[in-house]
This record gives structure tokens, sequence and C-alpha cells, in this order.
């Protein structure tokens, strides 16, 4: 039981961890002016108004790939049942996802495919780990060694 509660929580800290990481990329390719106040909507809304594409993108694969690392992570470690971890991951991801763009300001299209690739992604971690256990079941070598 441990192992399991382990392993999703070690899932969702690694999907944070990844969002976090990918951003902090996009903050130092599409930094933010230096007296820019993010507790000041204003401020705030008028700077996401001046981004480009690719820092929405940024954060689009960051949230993309972030459920797919904290499932494989997961399934790591729990090594049996690893579908239910990609449904875990996915589902702290899309919630906070929901949070980020309900409190700041997104242009509409963001909102529609950044949704529609978080519930694609959270679908192709379930096919992809569904395929590596099966795997495992058989008896074949999976790349991380049959789940260590």
């Amino acid at each position: 039981m441990w192992r399991r509660i382990l392993a999703g929580v070690l899932g969702v800290v690694m999907a944070f961890s990844t969002v976090a990481v990918i951003e902090a990329i996009s903050h130092f390719i599409y930094p933010p002016p230096a007296k820019l106040d993010l507790n000041d909507m204003k401020q705030l809304q008028a700077f996401i108004k001046t981004l480009p594409v690719g820092a929405f993108v940024f954060v689009m694969v960051s949230w993309w790939l972030a459920i797919l690392f904290g499932s494989v992570l997961a399934a790591v470690i729990a090594k049996e049942n690893v579908k239910r971890y990609a449904w875990i991951v996915g589902g702290f991801v899309l919630v906070a996802s929901v949070m980020n763009v309900a409190m700041i300001p997104h242009p509409t299209w963001f909102l529609v495919v950044s949704m529609v690739g978080i519930v694609a992604s959270t679908l192709l971690s379930v096919r992809f780990l569904a395929r590596l256990e099966r795997e495992r079941i058989r008896g074949q070598r999976v790349f991380w060694g049959s789940f260590g």
C-alpha cells in the first residue's frame, strides 16, 4: 500500500517539477518585464497580451510532458496497475491547469488547445503504460528493466 501511495505522490511531484523546469526555460527565453507586479492583475493581463505564441506553447508542452513524465515515474515505483497513475497524474495536472487559467487570463485558443492536449496526453500515457505493463506480464524486457 505504501508503495502505491508513494508512487502517486512522487508522480505528481515529478509532474509539477517538469512544469516548473520547462516554464523556467520559457521565462528565460521570454522574460517578463523587471517591474512586473505578479499580484497586479491589470499588469499581468497586459503582459500576457504581449506574449508571443511560443510562450504559450512552452506552457502547453510543459503540462503535456508533465503527465507523461509523472506517470512513468509513478509506474516505475508502483510496478503494478500502472495505468491508474496516468489517470491520477493527468487529473492533478488538469485541475492545476484549470485553476491557472481561471486565475490568470489566457487567450481562448490556448484554453481549448491546452485542455484538449491534457486529455490527449493523459490518454496517450494510459495507452503507453498499458503496453509496457502487458510486455512486463509477458516477460519481455521494457526500457526500464521490467519496472525495476
